[in-house]
């Protein structure tokens, strides 16, 4: 099947407003649209616009490619889907598939169930999850936080891969805790609810939460940046040379330091689960302005550059040559121990 520029295609009619839509229990439809039969050389293009208010069972196509728009309320079933330049797919329905791949000047949307083994939003690329919360919405770490937008990347069976090289919002709930590693070398923003395994932020990239997000590692390298206003939980955190991590935002000159009364906030961090092996290292720098919990890391070691102006407990802390740790608010640990060259 192909949909030619300017021409256009639909499967079902339009949802009545109140009407369940794919993700949504009590949706039922007709209209069922089935393209391909696993032979080779079967396409399923879309240069023009392509609405999907059915089933759509493409599951035999290789691979979807969007030039145009398509527009998915229903359900939909995809191998692999690539959207190009110029292209937008928007997901308000059901969708699932293997690898979706949105390439530079394409964008994805979903506000409804979104499920693939891999994603890649490539450089110059958009994607996001939900809609942007409203001011006083609660955010993912705050009571009351509800979403019907839903992303799932990757399987235990299959593992699967979430790279980011263009821009990633998420505002509603995304699982990529199957990922073993989910790359950063653009931009992620999360005021949702985020769940990962590893995250590596890499080549001048860019996380930043505001909502709540867990993993396992937290890998900021090659300049890029990690900022938490938000709850953020890992098992380990490394802060390469040159690169940065903060908590919370920095703090008014008359407002109240972690030592002091009337001291709050809302961004917490925290670092390690108590088992062997966890690390929590900076070797660029990173800012504490909110609370810190750092006490199950057996050794909180610092070759760059730590500051504290909030509330930071830990076990040990071992400042190496060329290191610096500064607190101008509270700390509480076991034993610090700085080396020659260090302060």
């Amino acid at each position: 099947m192909t949909i030619a520029s300017g021409a256009s295609g639909s499967n079902g009619k339009p949802l009545a407003d109140d009407a369940p839509k794919g993700h949504e229990e009590g949706f039922a439809s007709d209209a069922l649209l089935q393209v391909g039969t696993d032979a080779a050389d079967e396409t399923f293009d879309i240069s023009g616009s392509f609405d999907n208010h059915g089933v759509l069972d493409a599951d035999a196509m290789e691979t979807t490619l969007v030039a145009g728009d398509l527009f998915n309320e229903g359900q939909a079933v995809y191998n692999d889907m690539t959207v190009v330049n110029g292209g937008s797919s928007v997901n308000e329905g059901y969708e699932k598939g293997d690898i979706l791949t949105v390439e530079g000047g394409a964008s994805h949307s979903n506000t409804g169930v979104s499920i693939w083994n891999g994603m890649t939003i490539a450089d110059g690329a958009s994607g996001s999850n939900g809609k942007p919360l409203a001011d006083d919405a609660p955010k993912g770490h705050e009571e009351g936080f509800a979403s019907d937008s839903a992303v799932q990347i990757g399987s235990a069976e299959t593992g699967g891969v979430f790279e980011i090289g263009g821009s990633f919002d998420n505002h509603g709930i995304l699982d990529a805790s199957e990922v073993e590693a989910t790359e950063v070398a653009g931009d992620l923003f999360n005021e949702g609810r985020a769940e990962y395994d590893d995250m590596n932020v890499i080549g001048g990239g860019s996380s930043i939460n505001e909502g709540f997000e867990r993993g396992d590692i937290l890998t900021v390298s090659d300049g890029s940046t990690h900022e938490n206003t938000g709850v953020s939980i890992w098992n380990n955190i490394k802060i390469t040379e040159g690169s940065s991590g903060s908590n919370g935002t920095t703090l008014a000159e008359d407002a109240p330091k972690g030592h002091e009364e009337g001291f709050a906030t809302d961004s917490i961090v925290q670092v390690g689960t108590d088992a062997a092996d966890e690390v929590f290292e900076i070797a660029g720098s990173y800012d504490n302005h909110g609370r810190l919990d750092a006490a199950d890391i057996e050794t909180t070691d610092v070759a760059g550059d730590l500051y504290n102006e909030g509330q930071a407990i830990y076990d040990d802390m071992d400042i190496a040559d060329g290191g610096s740790s500064v607190n101008e608010g509270y700390e509480r640990g076991d034993i610090l121990t700085v080396s020659d060259g260090g302060t």
